[in-house]
């Protein structure tokens, strides 16, 4: 099986997405997830590390130029390689984006597993939903519960 240019450039582009959702598939307590699911999480998660190293870059040489009335900003080659077809991966950006993508996947975790989205959609009067897990799995969670007794 032979993998084209095209197919290649698009999973190395993604790799920031791609260690995300796997960090955060294989973290929380999901059921099986489908390749729908996936996709968009990879894509999601690569959008906004790529969005968040560019904001760095932005602040970086900002700070660094502050003195300077010619402010040239610095924009990443990630995004000329859209529209360029022959043009290299700038692989340094790739990098920084995955290390961006590591944090990006354990802090995702750390909100869905700590339910932080939900308490915060429950203390606005937003939505008054508590997770998606079972009744049983939100009382073995709670930590002012001592059994749980069921007859069945």
């Amino acid at each position: 099986m032979e993998i084209s240019n095209l197919a290649l450039n698009l999973i190395i582009i993604l790799m920031p997405g791609i260690i995300s959702t796997l960090i955060v598939q294989a973290l929380t307590v999901k059921r099986n997830w489908d390749s729908f699911k996936f996709s968009i999480y990879t894509l999601l998660f690569s959008g906004a590390s790529y969005l968040f190293l560019q904001i760095l870059y932005l602040a970086f040489f900002w700070f660094q130029n502050s003195n300077n009335k010619l402010y040239n900003p610095y924009y990443l080659n990630i995004w000329s390689k859209f529209s360029e077809d022959n043009k290299q991966i700038p692989f340094n950006e790739v990098i920084y984006a995955s290390l961006i993508g590591i944090v990006a996947g354990f802090t995702s975790t750390l909100f869905i597993q700590k339910k932080l989205i939900n308490k915060i959609a429950n203390k606005l009067g937003i939505s008054y939903k508590f997770g998606e897990e079972s009744l049983f799995y939100e009382f073995l969670e709670q930590k002012d519960v001592k059994c749980i007794y069921s007859e069945i």
